[in-house]
C-alpha cells in the first residue's frame, strides 16, 4: 500500500476475512482519509491485457499519474522501459514476494524482474549476516524473505504445518500443494475410520504431516530459464526425510499455466 502512497491503514476482520476499512494518502501536504469504496483519488494507474476467472485484472500497478490515455496500448518495449517504477517490480526488489513467472510473460519483462530479485537477494544476504552476528537483532523480523528462505540452499524440514506458516518462507505454489497434502492426509484418516468402522476424532491442533504424495494431485511442466528446457516440477524438487529442497531458484522457474 505504501508503494502507491497509501498510509495508516486500519484493518477490520470478520471471520477469516480481513480488509482495509480506512486509510489515507497525502495530497497537497494534507492527509486525505478514505473510508468508502471507489471514492478515492489516489494517483496511480494499472496496465493490463487480461483478467482472471473472477473478473479481476491481471495488472502492472504504477504509482503517480500518467500522460497515457485511458485504454491506450503499450508495446512490450514501452512497458519494459517503465517497469522499475511499478509496484510489481518494487515488491520483488525489496524481497516482499517470491518471483512467480508464467509463460505468458514476455522474456524482456521477466529479465527485468529477475534483476529486481537479484538485488533483493544481495540485500537479504547482507542482512542475514548481520542477524547472525547480532543476537539482539534476531528477534526482529526483517521485511525481506531472502533473509529467511532456505528452500534452495539447505532445504526445509517440514513435519508440521507451522514449519511453513510460522517459521520459514516457501514458494506460494509449493505452500498450496503442501496444504492440500495435509488436508488429503486428514481425509484419508477419516475414510480409513469409516472403512474400519472405528471412531474418528479430528484434532484441530494436530498439524503434523508427511510430504508423501506431494505431486499426486498434479505435477506441472515448467520451463527452466538457465537450462532452456522443460521439465516436470517434481524433477527439480528434492524430497528426502520430509525435507523439501528446490534444485532451481524460484526466479529460474517459469510455469506454463
Amino acid at each position: 500500500m505504501w508503494l502507491v502512497g497509501v498510509k495508516k491503514p486500519q484493518w477490520r476482520k470478520f471471520g477469516k476475512t480481513t480488509w482495509v476499512a480506512k486509510a489515507c494518502f497525502e495530497k497537497d501536504g494534507q492527509e486525505v482519509w478514505l473510508d468508502e469504496k471507489q471514492t478515492d483519488h489516489i494517483p496511480a494507474y494499472i496496465v493490463t491485457s487480461n483478467i482472471e476467472k473472477n473478473g479481476r485484472p491481471l495488472a502492472w500497478v504504477f504509482p503517480g499519474d500518467t500522460d497515457d490515455l485511458d485504454g491506450a496500448e503499450l508495446t512490450k518495449d514501452m512497458l519494459a522501459s517503465r517497469l522499475e517504477k511499478s509496484v510489481n517490480y518494487q515488491l520483488l526488489r525489496y524481497g516482499l514476494v517470491y518471483p512467480y513467472f508464467f509463460m505468458t510473460l514476455a522474456g524482456k519483462l521477466r529479465d527485468k524482474l529477475i534483476e529486481a530479485v537479484r538485488r533483493a537477494q544481495a540485500d537479504g544476504l547482507q542482512k542475514r549476516q548481520t542477524l547472525e552476528n547480532s543476537a539482539a537483532d534476531r528477534s526482529r523480523k526483517i521485511p525481506n524473505l531472502w533473509v529467511y528462505d532456505r528452500s534452495v540452499a539447505e532445504g526445509i524440514k517440514i513435519a508440521d504445518l507451522k514449519n511453513i506458516t510460522d517459521e520459514t518462507e516457501i514458494h506460494p505454489y509449493l505452500f498450496r500443494k503442501i496444504i492440500k497434502v495435509w488436508y488429503a492426509q486428514k481425509m484419508q484418516g477419516y475414510w480409513t475410520s469409516l472403512h474400519d468402522r472405528s471412531p474418528y476424532e479430528f484434532d484441530e491442533n494436530d498439524k503434523s504431516l508427511t510430504l508423501a504424495g506431494l505431486f499426486e494431485d498434479g505435477d506441472p511442466t515448467v520451463f527452466i530459464v538457465s537450462d532452456q528446457d522443460f521439465v516436470k516440477l517434481s524433477e527439480i524438487v528434492q524430497l528426502k526425510d520430509n525435507t523439501l529442497q528446490l534444485l532451481r531458484h524460484p526466479m529460474d522457474i517459469v510455469f506454463l499455466s
